[in-house]
């Protein structure tokens, strides 16, 4: 019943609102989500519905996108890590294990969750364990930190996720913690600016951010061009010789993770 369900807020209901049973397929996360109430975000969720009534396509088929990018660089990995940045209550940590049983996998968000760890928990195979980790992105050395105490190991194969997680955290501040894991993937979804797409379709993404941003109490939502994901980033506070963060050197980010060559997915297109 609805009552035993667990009431997630406005935003994290308004994402899963917007998948199906092609987003998440597997038995688990189905039982997963059916211990969710999702309540609260249907007012955004109609809100969004009504600025264009397929807007639920584009988040499935930016959520398709990854997992497809994400599952192939897994087959290509020996034994890789893969870190969730701004996790929240999607269950691809679920979908990774059911597919992949040996990947060691951190579902990091800003703040504790123990409803989603409870439900997870309940659901993984013996041997199985995904390692939760609290602590803000923007936050680079005590993340780093936490991520290493909890098993992070800088010399694998490592591939990161950032979805839905770009709008919302300073740009200098976010290159600074992606140019921390020097030998990683990194999979970078984001909203395009306005010149990059159709005057005439302009209004949909504006529009349906405002109303998410609105609802977040939020002032500025971050855009980027591919010029930004290509060439060097602002001047960073790591050290080059190192994979750990410091305060002291002023080394470009791209002196640590070459950008352009890791995996850039999306761009909330409307052309």
């Amino acid at each position: 019943m609805m009552a035993d369900r667990y009431k997630l807020s406005s935003t994290s209901a308004l994402v899963l609102l917007w998948t199906d049973e092609t987003t998440y397929p597997c038995e688990k996360s189905r039982k997963y989500l059916e211990q969710l109430d999702l309540s609260c975000g249907r007012e955004v969720f109609n809100q969004c519905r009504d600025i264009w009534p397929d807007y639920g396509e584009v988040i499935r088929n930016r959520k398709y996108c990854i997992h497809n990018v994400l599952f192939n660089e897994i087959k290509s990995k020996p034994h890789p890590q893969v870190i969730i940045f701004g996790a929240g209550m999607c269950p691809l940590s679920l979908e990774i294990l059911d597919r992949f049983s040996d990947v060691k996998i951190f579902d990091v968000e800003l703040c504790p969750n123990p409803a989603k760890e409870k439900i997870m928990s309940g659901l993984l195979n013996p041997g199985q364990c995904i390692r939760y980790l609290h602590e803000d992105i923007a936050n680079t050395e005590a993340l780093y930190n936490k991520l290493q105490n909890a098993g992070y190991n800088p010399e694998m194969n490592t591939i990161i996720v950032l979805e839905g997680v770009s709008y919302y955290v300073c740009k200098d501040r976010l290159w600074n913690t992606l140019a921390a894991f020097k030998k990683s993937k990194i999979i970078f979804e984001y909203l395009v600016t306005d010149e990059q797409i159709d005057p005439e379709r302009r209004h949909i993404p504006n529009a349906a951010f405002k109303a998410v941003a609105d609802d977040c109490c939020l002032k500025d939502i971050k855009r980027y061009n591919i010029d930004e994901l290509t060439q060097p980033p602002t001047p960073s506070t790591l050290n080059p010789n190192t994979a750990s963060p410091c305060t002291t050197s002023n080394t470009p980010a791209s002196a640590t993770i070459p950008f352009s060559q890791s995996l850039t997915v999306g761009g909330l297109r409307y052309a």
